[in-house]
């Protein structure tokens, strides 16, 4: 499992070890890594807004956050295309990590 190449707090972290463990590879290739990354600090935002979203329940942050969340949502699905070919189970284990995720604000 490669370490992530910038901070990230508890749930991009959670995020990263999740994928890394579910899908075994053989050489993470640079740009899955960045993939993963990126994606593990969008998830790292995307918790730090839905905190403001549910203590002062701005209709903007409540934009942004569906923003984010739609981001989040393209990532994974690039990231599941990316990998597909590399790891069997990968299918199964992104239908795991959104159900994790599915937390409505």
């Amino acid at each position: 499992m490669p370490e992530p190449g910038r901070f990230l707090a508890a749930e991009g972290r959670a995020f990263w070890d999740r994928v890394w463990t579910a899908a075994v590879f053989e050489a993470a290739s640079p740009v899955a890594v960045e993939m993963v990354q990126t994606l593990a600090e969008q998830i790292d935002e995307r918790l730090r807004l839905r905190q403001v979203v549910i203590r002062d329940q701005g209709w903007r942050d409540r934009t942004a956050l569906r923003a984010l969340d739609g981001q989040v949502m393209a990532g994974l699905v690039l990231l599941a295309e990316r990998l597909e070919g590399g790891v069997s189970d990968f299918t199964s284990s992104l239908s795991d990590l959104l159900a994790e995720m599915d937390d409505p604000a």
